[in-house]
């Protein structure tokens, strides 16, 4: 049983490969020339832009590079310099429009090395002042940077890997999101399994998270949340059951770890159908709060997890002035009639002579506003042809509330997992779908066919006989 959850080689070249790699070990020293015996150079991009924290309570935001020590003799001793470049140097080397940071911006430690024998790698850590430097970017369109050159005097460094820009995109208050988006599963009755659902959540508008930190998710019980559910997807209070969903959490707490942006473990949420009212939508909203780092809450950042037993949708009845294709066959695809005239002789076909650039893949589109209503729930039908038939092996169904702009899927439906069938003469039925974005316009779009009768699967609208054909095609809608 399918439940539903619905809803983003040179030696420059050689060492520059081997920059991100972690092992102690090097497997490719063997790869240099002799005369290159130790070779050094900076890890990383030459140009690296960061976005800094605003926050009250961290005064300061440290950034690391890192010196590589590689080469046919990685064992040997090396020294070198990490320099810092000039306004000068800085100018000749990115450009006019990279201005020094002031020295009391930024810091960095003693920038001499001495490799042993052992050591493959220095670690540096430049020291920013966030506050100090938002006053400074806020009033001008200068780009602040501070720049490193590594030097050596006895041995070689890697001519291509030998600066390092770091510059200042923006200082910004960052913010803990909720990852994935709001989440409908659809059950067919009380009876259903329960289903998971799995959130996390990311720590935006920093380029690197610094901190090792913690937060909590918990169900909310404030009214508000409700008010934006419902001034967010258009719903009317007596279309909600008043009781907020049940469900239960593997966790109550995300967890994160310095220079990783997203949670380190997913928190998955439970929910059972028993205690759903059919045809009334249960709503949970889920909150972060309890940060064990201050000032990165969002007060109304929130994700929303419903469930729903839906009623049957009502027929709708379609008429060939509100369908319509660009998608259709010359000859057999003119008519989008023949998809509603309950005739399984007559058929709509795809192109399957030209190529037809559309990512969605081929289809039609059905306008609803005659109707006056605005619709969550639906239901599709369609028959295949007698014989010969080429079928959906894929169909994508797509929402809009806005005159046909600003798409948004609210299904896809496969052979596999929903039965589109593959043979002649078969009729389907979908189940039921459900949209928390409620919709006026409905999109049919088909990505994938199949052709039985040779085995092939096809892409409709790469031509080449790339289509598929169907009649009959019913919908039903709430």
């Amino acid at each position: 049983m399918k439940i539903n959850i619905y809803n983003a080689i040179s030696i420059a070249a050689m060492a520059s490969s081997i920059a991100a790699c972690q092992e102690p070990e090097n497997p490719y020293q063997d790869l240099f020339p002799e005369e290159y015996q130790t070779i050094l150079y900076i890890k990383g991009d030459n140009m690296t832009p960061l976005d800094l924290p605003d926050l009250a309570t961290s005064n300061e935001y440290i950034y690391g590079l890192s010196v590589i020590k590689a080469g046919s003799k990685p064992d040997n001793e090396a020294a070198a310099e990490l320099r810092i470049m000039t306004q000068e140097e800085i100018t000749a080397r990115y450009g006019k429009e990279y201005s020094i940071l002031p020295q009391d911006t930024w810091s960095i430690g003693s920038t001499g090395m001495h490799f042993s024998a052992e050591e493959k790698n220095k670690d540096f850590e430049v020291t920013f002042i966030p506050k100090k430097i938002k006053s400074l970017i806020d009033d001008t369109d200068k780009k602040f940077c501070v720049a490193f050159q590594l030097i050596s005097q006895n041995d070689s460094v890697n001519a291509n890997k030998n600066t390092a820009l770091i510059s200042i995109k923006s200082v910004t208050a960052p913010r803990l999101n909720f990852v994935e988006p709001d989440r409908v599963i659809v059950f067919k009755s009380k009876n259903d399994t329960e289903a998971k659902i799995n959130i996390s959540t990311e720590l935006a508008g920093i380029s690197t998270n610094p901190w090792n930190f913690t937060c909590k998710a918990s169900p909310s019980t404030d009214v508000k949340f409700m008010d934006m559910f419902y001034d967010k997807f258009g719903f009317e209070a007596a279309d909600v059951n008043a009781t907020p969903l049940a469900a239960s959490f593997s966790s109550d707490k995300f967890e994160f770890i310095k220079n990783d942006s997203f949670s380190q473990e997913k928190i998955s949420v439970t929910v059972n159908p028993k205690n759903l009212e059919e045809g009334k939508l249960s709503v949970l909203p889920i909150v972060l709060s309890e940060s064990s780092m201050e000032g990165i809450l969002s007060p109304d950042e929130v994700r929303y997890i419903s469930a729903i037993i839906p009623k049957q949708p009502e027929k709708v009845s379609l008429s060939k002035d509100m369908m319509y294709s660009t998608h259709g066959h010359s000859v057999e695809g003119t008519d989008l009639g023949a998809l509603l005239d309950e005739n399984p002789n007559t058929f709509w076909h795809a192109d399957y002579d030209n190529v037809v650039q559309c990512a969605e893949g081929l289809g039609f589109e059905i306008d609803l506003t005659k109707t006056g209503k605005m619709y969550h729930s639906l239901k599709i039908g369609y028959h295949t042809r007698l014989e010969y038939s080429i079928n959906p092996s894929m169909i994508v169904l797509y929402g809009s509330s806005n005159n046909g702009e600003d798409w948004f899927e609210i299904n896809t439906l496969t052979m596999k997992e929903d039965g589109l069938p593959s043979d002649d003469n078969k009729n389907y039925e979908s189940m039921v779908m459900y949209s928390l974005q409620g919709f006026n316009r409905l999109k049919f779009a088909v990505p994938e066919s199949y052709n039985k009768h040779k085995g092939q699967l096809l892409h409709p609208g790469s031509g080449d006989w790339g289509t598929y054909v169907i009649t009959d095609f019913r919908l039903w809608a709430n």
